[in-house]
């Protein structure tokens, strides 16, 4: 709702905010803006992922099951069309793209469509099995939106799959780096990291797996965040 990107429709959200006991908030960037607009109390719970939905691939699945090599799931936020070009152009790395075909094609021409743009935007199960079908998935936040981390990071981690997210200011509180996943800077840092794991499927399940372990022992999960919130807002609820 304070966010710089301007996104419509908050204008009497904003105007109500003091006449909330409690307000909940993804984004640590914003609490302070909440506290000066008026709110009594701010708890951060950061986007969750499903666990009825994004968990691990079955028994037995290998990098021989995972057919595409660098992906994306998401929206042409930010300047992430020119991150992809220039990951070809100057690296040879193509990433393959599932998005709403009107919103990238906005941005890519015929031609980078073809070699980038890999389908439709994927939700629920056919979203997790892109997450199983790829060896390195990529995690971007909205940086226009101040965002610090993105549902795509534990989405994929709940699914067990091999995270390579942008750095952040609140990165090292999610995963450990280059352990239950790998970050950047830069699209040069993103180029060295794909080198780097592509071809070493050991590491990958290694940091995969850890990624996954971690979620759930941090209960990032939808039930876990809820806990925790719930929790912490004991005072207001209903006394059983």
């Amino acid at each position: 709702p304070f966010g710089p990107r301007g996104d419509p429709g908050w204008r009497l959200f904003r105007a109500a905010v003091a006449d909330y006991s409690a307000h909940v908030v993804a984004n640590p960037a914003g609490m302070p803006h909440y506290r000066a607009a008026g709110a009594a109390r701010v708890l951060l719970m950061p986007v969750p992922y499903e666990s009825a939905v994004h968990f691990p691939p079955p028994d037995g699945w290998t990098d021989a099951d995972r057919d595409v090599d660098v992906g994306f799931v998401g929206s042409p936020h930010d300047r992430r069309p020119d991150f992809f070009r220039a990951l070809a152009r100057d690296h040879g790395i193509t990433v393959r793209v599932w998005g709403e075909p009107g919103a990238w094609g906005g941005t890519f021409d015929a031609a980078e469509m073809a070699a980038f743009h890999a389908g439709a935007a994927v939700y629920h199960d056919d979203f997790r099995r892109v997450i199983w079908r790829t060896k390195v998935n990529l995690g971007f936040v909205a940086r226009d939106n101040l965002d610090s981390f993105a549902q795509r990071w534990f989405e994929i981690a709940g699914s067990a799959g091999f995270l390579l997210a942008e750095r952040t200011n609140r990165a090292a509180d999610t995963f450990v780096g280059g352990r239950e996943a790998v970050f950047f800077d830069g699209v040069a840092e993103c180029a060295a990291q794909i080198r780097r794991y592509l071809p070493d499927a050991a590491a990958r399940e290694a940091i995969a797996r850890a990624g996954h372990a971690r979620a759930v022992s941090s209960g990032y999960d939808n039930d876990g965040r809820l806990r925790t919130v719930f929790a912490a807002l004991a005072d207001l609820l209903p006394r059983r």
